[in-house]
């Protein structure tokens, strides 16, 4: 797969990257340049590093991590996210309201 992509998942459309600590100005230019175009009002730039694994064969990709993409029911190639030090190392980054972010009160 070539990187960085888009991705679909629960909170909506993301884009990922390989790596962790990625320049920020960066990552918001790619999601300003592929479709995220600019933040509507309330939203500021999301990112969050994450680790992920690749599984080569799964066919009920909703069990993995509890969503399943377009594909479930059907075999494929899927990334699932993992602890810490497992797997690789990616950024995901999306446009987000303060509401909806981890920790916020």
């Amino acid at each position: 797969m070539k990187y960085p992509t888009d991705i679909v998942t629960d909170r909506g459309w993301e884009r990922i990257h390989p790596g962790h600590g990625l320049a920020t100005d960066i990552l918001e230019q790619d999601l300003r340049d592929n479709g995220g175009s600019a933040p509507r009002p309330g939203e500021q730039l999301v990112v969050e590093e994450v680790w992920m694994r690749f599984v080569p064969r799964v066919k009920r990709c909703a069990q993995l991590g509890g969503f399943g993409c377009d594909q479930d029911g059907q075999w494929h190639q899927h990334w699932e996210g993992t602890r810490p030090g497992n797997g690789e190392p990616f950024t995901i980054v999306r446009w987000d309201k303060a509401t909806n972010l981890a920790g916020a009160q």
